[in-house]
């Protein structure tokens, strides 16, 4: 599985915040590498970082009168693991530009810096890094690899 989450908020040029999908809360995610991208000016910037922090919230959990009954009991039937959220912290580590959003185009993409331009879109995806997409995305580079 290479998509693990969505772009959430809130987010910075150098922290994003990824609310993890379900089918991804399985997956060892902590110290993965990951990408997103979103467009800026007239191309796409790719960003890629490390998953630095990864947190578990329920809100049932959190409600006060609720602990009462989960110091009792010690879970909350149809609301424990299930009412799960779990929220990552993405450490942006590097940016390149591209012309297309898919990394087809003609021009292999440019380094963009170690930072975003600009703090990037809820609802961006977010992915594993791969090798298929590393090899797309240092083609520039292909003879020095």
């Amino acid at each position: 599985m290479d998509n693990i989450g969505i772009v959430g908020s809130p987010s910075t040029t150098v922290k994003v915040c990824v609310d993890i999908l379900e089918d991804a809360t399985g997956l060892s995610l902590q110290g993965r590498l990951v990408y997103f991208s979103h467009p800026l000016d007239s191309g796409h910037l790719f960003a890629l970082g490390t998953v630095t922090d990864i947190e578990t919230s329920n809100r049932w959990h959190e409600d006060a009168n609720m602990r009462g009954v989960l110091k009792r009991y010690g879970s909350l039937p149809h609301l424990s693991g299930v009412g799960d959220v779990r929220t990552a912290k993405v450490l942006v580590q590097a940016a390149y530009l591209s012309q297309t959003p898919d990394l087809s185009g003609e021009e292999p993409p440019i380094e963009s810096g170690g930072t975003l331009a600009m703090s990037p879109t809820t609802g961006a995806h977010v992915a594993c890094v791969t090798d298929d997409f590393l090899s797309q995305l240092l083609r520039r580079h292909r003879d020095q690899i």
